[in-house]
């Protein structure tokens, strides 16, 4: 069994996964969150960070932790233009919170710039990352953008970006590029039978039985 580490980061979560004398990190959240990144990662060998989608609330740290630590860079390609300008895709809403999300994401986008970076590899569905020393599968979960990612470890936890988010109560994602592709990637995850599951925002959900 391998440890997940939770690091809060504002409301959004990164996630280091702990292997022998090494480490993974999951997403990066903002530039202004680097301090806080860099004092919690200080004991840790990471060798690879894997970006779970194209945004920069999960992007905005990659290029400089990289650097630091002398990691790699992991994405699913279909995010790779999507990383370079987060204003390029359309984003719809599904209820009124999600409509107050969209604004703000949109208004962030268009005012939040971050050093760019260039992926090591490109990451595709059902991907091992037995070469980076842990036994777990790269998922391609694509609806909240095109290229996202969710990494299943422990034979039945997902660490799953933004598909989900758990503030109040677990609920899919509030805004997505494609909400029906967004449902069928959650009709996927289901068929995993997992007990345990990582959002990209709020606390861990024992359940994805999530009600549209």
């Amino acid at each position: 069994m391998y440890k997940i580490i939770t690091i809060p980061c504002g409301n959004v979560n990164c996630y280091l996964i702990e292997g022998n004398n090494f480490a993974i990190l999951i997403d990066t959240a903002r530039e202004k969150y680097r301090k806080h990144l860099l004092e919690r990662l200080e004991n840790y060998n990471i060798i690879l960070i894997i970006l779970t989608h194209g945004h920069i609330d999960h992007t905005g740290n990659a290029a400089f932790l990289a650097k630091h630590f002398n990691a790699k860079i992991a994405m699913h390609s279909d995010d790779y233009k999507l990383s370079k300008n987060n204003s390029i895709n359309n984003i719809y809403s599904n209820s009124f919170v999600g409509s107050i999300l969209k604004k703000v994401s949109l208004w962030n986008f268009k005012k939040t710039s971050i050093e760019e970076f260039e992926p090591d590899l490109f990451l595709t569905d059902d991907q091992s990352l037995k070469e980076f020393g842990i036994d777990a599968t790269i998922i391609h979960i694509p609806g909240h953008t095109k290229g996202s990612i969710g990494i299943l470890i422990n034979d039945n936890e997902l660490i799953g970006g933004d598909i989900f988010m758990n503030f109040l109560y677990p609920s899919e994602a509030l805004i997505a590029e494609d909400i029906d592709m967004l449902r069928k990637s959650i009709k996927k995850i289901e068929l995993l039978d997992l007990k345990l599951v990582y959002p990209g925002h709020g606390r861990e959900i024992t359940s994805v039985k999530i009600s549209f």
